[in-house]
């Protein structure tokens, strides 16, 4: 998990807008997913359905599977490349012994420029790749297979969430496989892959040196000619280099010294990289003509010979490459005559010292984000608290926030240099993506905000209640966390030039990365130390008076802001049941720092403030433990499947007796029948007895399925039961509104067991 999210913010702060049309969604989700619940994950701002273009296999034959990803409007994820920011998107496909997955397959992406002039490649809407399957020759009618998709991704708007997922789909073994609800959605991703070239065009591709040594640059040269009547005016060029290579500009010519009439010349420029290992050595990518539904794409590939560190490769003259005329052409009209185009040279990419003044901008910049502004302003409240202290003092406390935050930086640089060395895709922000540190970081903030609000009194660095000469032995401490703290806060955070300076740092080798990383630490704690080592300014602040409760409480709030913006992130990671229990420690973490607040300062007896303080402590510890036990579920639960993703009357038709239960958390009604009817022993023991499907059709947000089945028999709203015989899908059985234990029992024996159990 913390490697899928340390992509978290490298490419945040990306305004996409893609250039040109966008390509049509690959095909809407598909109204169902063949086989079991399993099939979905839903994430924020993304949908992962494993999908099979059949709902059964035939020993020996090939069928077809992939993982349809549903995007949020205005939100895109990445192609196999993902060009200057982003991380690709990665499908795994898994199965029994026998089973033979082929290539995987994508749809041809689109091109995505951000605000900084960073272009990345993927897809807007939908995307469904996809591999062909072919199904073991052993296998027997009637057994089921289980094939499994471990996808992760990055979705990106303004900014960027990580996702992944483990999904599973179960096919039964028939002698003749039926197709599935998802088999148009497959035949419609599969029309957008690229193809091979067609007859009528030609492709002569060259590379501008005979081989290419680690850092070395190179040149690659594709020149493309339709010998019919295709046009190839709109064409785009979305590059795909192997480990190890980079590109570092894609740029299209349709005249020049070497580019016939109605031809086309795409320049590639690129690097290979200073790691010696990645020895990747072959350029490939897509030729995208024309958009929409007349758009073809073919795959084109050139190789790129590796040498040794410290061998260069020989420049070539001849071909593409050289200096000749260009050949005789039939001159346009003279009013459209055009000046000979000079072939520019190969772009540069971004300088060292630019980006590195990027990363300083962008540390700077961090300080006036939500997430770390209230830990500046308690360190600025802090400052004017001193402003009567000596010149060293200050100093000193502006150094140990420096230290704590360079520190910080240093240790996840240290970590993202580990990730990397193990071959693993790394980014930005990882810690978030840690479910334990969200909550910690939570708890902790929360625990801040309480202190700025008098709840109790807590240490913060300046030492606001204890005097200046205690401050000075303790307070370094409480500076250097507190750079801790924001460095922590800051991670997850945007800010404008940083997104370019991450994109560019961890592309470099792991010294220049440690630099960038300490770069942007710098320019987060500069305010603050340039405060701390300008004592005469100090005279500009505001004086010390009542207006610094105001503040403190002010901070208080943002605190609590930001408390509220890590809840969130933790509720895309965590189930409902999980969040609620957060909540619940929240509250006994404030209740706790009451008890201290109240009881754990003087006046008090020692005794008294000793005991205080061990509740508050046990309180807050056992909280812990409840919220980080996991969850057990009793024997003899009923395993509820969710009606969004499960098509009941399907599972009618295969066999099952499916009973649903269409409820909603403000249904006092449903809440009251889930206790005294359906949780007893007698039903559940019915239930399973009868191998019974239980479905709960959750009505606590409008759902218009949901709606549709409630209009379907004339209710006005939940609760609402019905049950649906195995084998009888549109004879459907609805139990009374008042419903009791043998209402309820008396509708399965009339329903029937199913036909279809495993044993």
């Amino acid at each position: 998990m913390v490697i899928a999210a340390l992509a978290g913010s490298l490419a945040q702060g990306e305004a996409a807008a893609a250039e040109g049309e966008a390509p049509a969604p690959t095909a809407a989700a598909p109204a169902r997913a063949a086989g079991d619940a399993a099939a979905l994950e839903q994430t924020p701002r993304v949908e992962a359905r494993l999908v099979s273009d059949v709902d059964s296999m035939v020993p020996g034959g090939s069928f077809r599977v992939g993982v349809q990803f549903t995007i949020a409007p205005d939100w895109h994820m990445y192609w196999i490349y993902p060009g200057d920011v982003g991380l690709p998107t990665e499908v795994h496909f898994e199965g029994p012994d026998g089973v033979d997955f082929g290539e995987l397959r994508w749809p041809t992406p689109h091109r995505i420029e951000s605000s900084n002039g960073l272009v990345s490649y993927g897809y807007a809407d939908s995307v469904l790749p996809w591999s062909t399957v072919r199904a073991p020759a052993g296998l027997l009618e009637g057994e089921k297979v289980t094939l499994t998709a471990r996808v992760r991704w990055l979705v990106c708007a303004e900014n960027c969430i990580p996702g992944q997922a483990q999904l599973a789909l179960t096919l039964p073994v028939e002698s003749t496989a039926r197709p599935s609800a998802a088999a148009p959605s497959i035949d419609a991703a599969a029309t957008l892959v690229p193809g091979e070239l067609p007859p009528d065009v030609r492709v002569r591709s060259e590379l501008s040196t005979t081989g290419v040594a680690p850092g070395e640059s190179f040149e690659a040269v594709f020149l493309i000619e339709s010998a019919g009547s295709r046009s190839l005016a709109d064409a785009e060029f979305f590059p795909a280099p192997a480990d190890g290579l980079d590109t570092t500009s894609v740029r299209t010519e349709t005249s020049g010294a070497h580019v016939p009439d109605g031809g086309l010349l795409i320049r590639v420029a690129g690097a290979a990289s200073t790691d010696p290992a990645r020895t990747g050595d072959r350029l490939d990518g897509v030729l995208r003509v024309g958009h929409g539904a007349s758009a073809a794409a073919w795959e084109l590939s050139l190789p790129v010979p590796r040498l040794p560190l410290g061998q260069n490769g020989a420049p070539v003259t001849s071909g593409l490459f050289a200096t000749a005329p260009p050949a005789p052409r039939t001159p346009p009209p003279p009013k459209l005559e055009a000046a000979p185009v000079t072939t520019p040279p190969a772009e540069v990419g971004p300088s060292l010292m630019g980006m590195l003044l990027f990363a300083l901008l962008g540390g700077l910049i961090l300080n006036v984000m939500p997430c770390v502004l209230p830990v500046l302003s308690i360190k600025v409240l802090g400052l004017v608290q001193q402003a009567d202290d000596d010149r060293r003092s200050i100093w000193y406390h502006g150094l140990a926030y420096t230290v704590g935050i360079l520190a910080s930086f240093a240790v996840l640089g240290i970590i993202l240099i580990a990730a990397k060395a193990s071959g693993e895709a790394v980014g930005w922000g990882f810690q978030f993506q840690e479910p334990a540190f969200v909550a910690a970081m939570g708890a902790l903030v929360f625990a801040f905000g309480l202190s700025l609000f008098g709840v109790f009194e807590v240490e913060l660095p300046g030492a606001h209640h204890i005097d200046a000469k205690a401050a000075r032995h303790h307070g370094y401490t409480g500076s250097f966390m507190n750079g801790v703290l924001a460095t922590l806060l800051a991670t997850p955070c945007t800010a404008p030039f940083l997104a370019p300076a991450l994109g560019f740092a961890l592309a470099q080798p792991p010294a220049i990365l440690l630099v960038f990383l300490l770069t942007i630490g710098f320019g987060l704690a500069l305010p603050f130390l340039v405060l701390a080592a300008m004592p005469a300014w100090a005279r500009h602040l505001p004086k010390p008076g009542p207006w610094m409760g105001t503040f403190k409480k002010a901070m208080g709030f943002l605190l609590m802001a930001t408390t509220v913006w890590l809840v969130d992130v933790l509720s895309g990671q965590w189930d409902r049941t999980a969040m609620t229990h957060y909540l619940g420690f929240l509250t006994l973490l404030a209740f706790a720092a009451w008890i201290y607040g109240h009881w754990g300062n003087h006046p008090f007896a020692r005794n008294t403030r000793v005991g205080a303080l061990i509740v508050a402590v046990a309180l807050v510890a056992g909280g812990a433990v409840g919220l980080l036990r996991p969850a057990q579920v009793e024997v003899g639960d009923i395993a509820w499947k969710d009606f969004t993703q499960v098509d009941v009357e399907a599972m009618s038709q295969s066999g099952k007796t499916v009973f649903i239960d269409f409820t909603a958390d403000w249904c006092v009604t449903c809440k009251v029948y889930e206790r005294t009817v359906i949780n007893t022993d007698p039903v559940k023991g019915a239930l399973a007895q009868g191998c019974v499907l239980p479905v709960r059709a959750d009505y606590t947000k409008e759902d218009p399925r949901i709606t549709h089945w409630l209009e379907r028999f004339k209710r006005p709203g939940v609760p609402m039961y019905v049950i649906l015989p195995a084998g009888r899908p549109h004879e459907p059985l609805l139990l009374p509104d008042v419903l009791t234990e043998s209402s309820l029992l008396e509708g399965l024996i009339q329903a029937g067991p199913a036909t279809d159990c495993p044993t």
